[in-house]
């Protein structure tokens, strides 16, 4: 993540959600959020982390580490956004950690702002291009 690209008025809150589906390797996750809460520089009690598979399972501030890490531990199930294209508000900024294994994508309308795609190296191809057509995309190397 890098400080500088939002361009909003700071009320404006990040979303970081994170997949914990069955397919989602529980190291790869945690890694992940280990990036996004030592890296993410945000300031403020707005900012969000998100667990999600088929629908949003925990929401947690974004500074609540104990129960981030806590709940990180939970998995299974497939993988469905519409449930967070629902929860954000059209300002927010949504940044999602994913495999990319995605049901039904095509049905997804872009965001006002829209999403960045934090992919595994586990993504399957196949997804590529609609996830391109929702958002930016961004490749780990885990």
């Amino acid at each position: 993540m890098q400080r500088g690209l939002a361009t909003t008025n700071g009320n404006n809150r990040f979303l970081f959600a994170i997949d914990v589906s069955g397919s989602m390797n529980p190291r790869i996750v945690e890694r992940g959020l280990n990036n996004i809460i030592q890296h993410s520089g945000l300031k403020g009690d707005n900012h969000e982390v998100i667990f999600f598979d088929t629908r949003i399972s925990s929401k947690y501030k974004l500074k609540d580490t104990y129960n981030i890490y806590k709940e990180a531990r939970r998995y299974g199930g497939g993988t469905d956004v519409k449930a967070l294209w629902e929860y954000a508000k059209p300002d927010d900024h949504l940044v999602i950690f994913t495999d990319g294994y995605i049901y039904d994508l095509s049905r997804l309308q872009p965001r006002t702002i829209p999403p960045i795609w934090v992919l595994t190296n586990e993504i399957s191809r196949h997804y590529l291009d609609q996830l391109t057509r929702l958002g930016e995309l961004v490749q780990t190397n885990y």
